[in-house]
């Protein structure tokens, strides 16, 4: 829902009221205004501009017959779309009317006319101010009063309101040719879809700002546009993730990345490349997520204390792209760092998952004893951490280790030593 077009920006299409139009407003009766304010008159009345008084104790209708008189069309009929025509929509929604809604734990609904009605008297100061500007071609005063009711709208979460101003700000400042201007609007437009959760217009107003700020030479611009596209990239990677789009994630990562440099961001870069090298590795392309991992993991060991988390993750992560490429030996020793990190942070969970990773690395290459010692202890931490399902699959394996352990002894008995394997079966004799 957006705001009939007024054409806030063509400056030069503004023209002062007709007489024929501000006499007729004059002859308007004086019942339109609240009886504590009607004027001595000849029957008929007539309505002139009112002086200033207590805001707060005006109404809507009151504001809007004040600005209609002070001969601000173009104001009041903003006004009173925004003040009266926002909720008469917002009650011929449908969705609104399912049954069952819990108001008090449902999400806050935000309508356009609750914000304008909270806000009346400085709604009509700005846009009046806008219509004056725009009267006199003032370009950038209009612009500015437009900026500020578009932060009006944006503060109370009424986002579609809040998108018309900016956008009129927008057209404003490419009709004057105000490069900077229109860099703000896009900027502004940018931020305010993000808060709105339409990350894919965010995404596409900060690649115009961060084009018109390279374009216009404007370097603070420049590296703000970057760092507003490093945080959107990363959104949106994990949005198309979760779609299962992965290879536009890749795209939106690698985007992160390069946007990341560009501004000396080295934490997001950081953080895109450990996200990115899990997508390689879920694609089968082991060499780019063992590159992507080990970039982050040099990030970690880099910054001032260490990153112990990060490099946990990381160290984690690259065992599990070696160990996918068959080097068992780099999967080892990453394992081995990840497990040295995680006892110095005290991090369980971390300790469990390297303790039986290492434990299926050290069975498959027939090394029992080495696979008990880590199901040992991973069950032993799964016990401190709880959980049914964590303690089960410790028991699992850790019986399974046992056993394998075992198994050389037993078949030796079996072929080798017949007579005490009976013995044993009679009385429970302990083996030798």
């Amino acid at each position: 829902m957006g705001l009939p077009e007024l054409k806030s920006g063509g400056q030069a299409a503004e023209q002062l009221m007709p007489d024929s139009i501000r006499a007729q407003w004059k002859n308007l009766p004086t019942a339109f205004l609240p009886q504590s304010e009607r004027r001595q008159a000849p029957e008929g009345g007539y309505l002139e501009p009112m002086e200033e008084q207590d805001y707060e104790e005006e109404d809507k209708q009151t504001v809007c017959i004040q600005t209609l008189v002070a001969g601000n069309c173009k104001a009041y009929i903003e006004l009173f779309y925004l003040s009266h025509m926002a909720n008469a929509e917002a009650e011929e929604d449908p969705s609104d009317k399912g049954e069952g809604k819990d108001e008090e734990s449902g999400p806050r609904q935000v309508t356009t006319d609750s914000v304008a009605n909270n806000h009346l008297p400085l709604l009509r100061e700005l846009l009046t101010t806008a219509e004056n500007a725009a009267r006199a071609n003032e370009a950038m005063h209009c612009y500015e009063a437009n900026q500020q009711i578009a932060e009006l709208f944006e503060d109370g979460e009424a986002w579609e309101a809040s998108q018309t101003y900016y956008e009129k700000c927008l057209r404003i400042s490419k009709d004057c040719g105000n490069s900077e201007g229109e860099a703000g609007a896009y900027c502004r437009l940018g931020q305010l879809h993000e808060s709105a959760g339409n990350n894919e217009l965010a995404l596409e107003h900060h690649e115009k700002y961060l084009g018109l700020a390279n374009a216009s030479g404007m370097e603070d611009e420049s590296s703000e546009a970057l760092k507003s596209l490093v945080g959107t990239y990363m959104i949106r990677a994990e949005e198309m993730e979760a779609q299962g789009e992965q290879e536009k994630a890749v795209e939106y990562y690698e985007c992160c990345i390069r946007s990341a440099q560009e501004c000396y961001d080295a934490h997001s870069e950081g953080i895109a490349n450990h996200r990115l090298g899990k997508l390689w590795l879920d694609l089968g392309e082991t060499v780019k997520s063992i590159s992507h991992q080990k970039a982050y993991l040099e990030y970690c060991k880099s910054v001032s204390p260490e990153d112990q988390e990060g490099i946990v993750a990381a160290s984690a992560s690259l065992a599990d792209a070696y160990h996918t490429a068959g080097d068992v030996d780099e999967a080892v020793s990453n394992l081995r760092l990840c497990l040295e990190i995680a006892e110095a942070t005290q991090s369980l969970e971390a300790q469990t998952q390297a303790c039986n990773n290492l434990g299926l690395i050290y069975m498959k290459q027939d090394n029992f004893v080495k696979a008990v010692e880590c199901f040992q202890r991973n069950f032993e931490i799964a016990c401190s951490i709880g959980g049914k399902a964590l303690i089960d699959n410790a028991k699992v394996n850790l019986g399974v280790a046992k056993g394998k352990s075992k198994m050389g002894k037993f078949m030796d008995l079996v072929c080798k030593d017949l007579p005490s394997l009976i013995q044993w079966k009679n009385n429970r004799t302990k083996l030798t």
